[in-house]
């Protein structure tokens, strides 16, 4: 499992940061649409007058809106504002493996959020100040290193997971 994969499956955004988390997301979408047959024939419809003139384009499946890797470090001083400094945005790449991964992966918008949850608490010059974490965590991330010795975990998710525990006091 990957840093990426962890903070994309394992962490939890509340809804009003995941609003903020949007608005950054969203600027990084790529501008294509996705077409089929079926919406190429609406959208020819509509440009010919054939069409009434409130017609949208009709996807015919679902599909996940991702943002490339490639714009993250970008994206990233977006969201972090202040706290986007060149430092914190290339600790923060660092510990991804940002230069692994970026060659042809896109992340989705549940992995973006986890990601720059993350990186606030990393950016956060005294972490355990703000440390709004709930008590479940806590406890979870209390008894880390007790669960780690049963498991081969990879050396990046290990510093992420201690990361964590450490703006916890525990």
């Amino acid at each position: 499992m990957t840093v990426l994969d962890y903070l994309g499956k394992y962490v939890w955004v509340s809804s009003q940061r995941k609003q903020l988390f949007k608005r950054v997301f969203l600027q990084y979408l790529p501008t294509e649409v996705i077409e089929t047959e079926e919406t190429a024939d609406v959208n020819f419809s509509k440009q010919n007058g054939n069409a009434e003139d409130d017609s949208l384009p009709v996807l015919n499946e679902y599909v996940e809106r991702k943002i490339p890797l490639a714009c993250f470090p970008e994206a990233l001083a977006d969201v972090l504002e202040f706290y986007g400094t060149e430092k914190n945005i290339s600790e923060i790449l660092r510990i991804i493996d940002y230069d692994k991964e970026k060659s042809a992966r896109e992340i989705d918008f549940r992995t973006w959020c986890g990601v720059v949850s993350f990186a606030e608490r990393l950016a956060l010059e005294n972490p355990n100040s703000s440390d709004s974490s709930d008590e479940l965590e806590k406890a979870d991330f209390g008894s880390l290193e007790e669960r780690l010795g049963n498991f081969t975990i990879p050396e990046k998710l290990l510093e992420v997971l201690k990361i964590i525990r450490s703006t916890h006091n525990v």
